[in-house]
């Protein structure tokens, strides 16, 4: 918001320059009315831009307010600019390396404990045995024996258990799968919007300064009476929609570089 203000002022003003123009032509019969109206337009159109991008970037000051528990009021401005920040390292290999994502980790975690639980569940399958000695004397000779025994019931083999645990493991293999596949997902799709913002980028601020100068032209053009109002308003539309677009493109890289960010702190 704050990157897009200095733009919307600086057409404000360009709009207004050539509103002075146009009336000036106007008085001295230069031009007709529709023109000199057709600037007035443009100039409470670039005034109604301003005012939906002041409203856009008050209402985020107040999202950021809430989020850092100020009031909603606080006045500031954020520091620094909305550049084009370089990545470190080898982004790919840190996607395809999905399973060292935090999410991945605590559900694989889970698994191991499930499957620990599952181990010792079948190993509680049946009651253990005591085995005990017999032994007794009589007149004639000595006798020597021995028992078996085991809890009841018999045919307890801790079935339920065993069956809540394997289903329990189960459904984490698969959400563990799942996982793993939208997290890689999430990253390639970060770093192709990333390239592509990249590429978009380059070739609008080529666009940004041809539109610069064909808008100088116009203006010039039309102060010594070889161009039209019309040729000015296309020339200062297409140059503010690049600007735009170049703005929106940036914000579009940062928001996907943050995203793989996100994989970078896995190193």
């Amino acid at each position: 918001g704050q990157e897009r203000m200095p733009l919307a002022e600086q057409d404000l003003q360009t709009a207004k320059e050539q509103e002075h123009i146009a009336q000036v032509r106007f008085n001295i019969g230069d031009i007709p009315e529709t023109e000199l109206s057709s600037a007035h337009i443009q100039v409470e159109k670039r005034e109604k831009e301003k005012e939906e991008i002041a409203k856009e970037l008050k209402l985020a000051r107040i999202s950021l307010n809430s989020l850092l528990g100020r009031p909603v009021e606080t006045e500031f401005v954020a520091e620094g600019k909305l550049d084009i920040p370089k990545l470190n390292g080898d982004i790919e290999l840190l996607i395809k390396s999905a399973e060292q994502h935090p999410s991945i980790k605590a559900m694989e975690l889970e698994r191991e404990r499930t499957l620990k639980e599952l181990s010792l569940a079948k190993g509680r399958r049946f009651p253990p045995l005591t085995l005990s000695l017999i032994y007794e004397r009589d007149v004639r000779e000595n006798l020597f024996g021995g028992s078996v025994g085991f809890p009841l019931p018999i045919f307890d083999r801790k079935q339920d258990e065993i069956m809540d645990a394997s289903a329990r493991e189960k459904v984490l293999s698969a959400e563990i799968k799942g996982q793993k596949l939208d997290v890689s997902d999430r990253g390639w799709s970060a770093l192709t919007l990333l390239n592509s913002a990249q590429r978009s980028m380059e070739l609008t601020g080529s666009a940004v300064a041809l539109a610069e100068k064909n808008l100088k032209l116009a203006k010039r053009g039309y102060e010594l009476g070889e161009k039209g109002m019309a040729d000015v308003i296309e020339a200062q539309d297409k140059l503010l929609e690049l600007k735009k677009t170049y703005l929106e493109t940036l914000f579009d890289y940062n928001e996907a570089f943050i995203t793989i960010e996100r994989y970078s702190s896995l190193k």
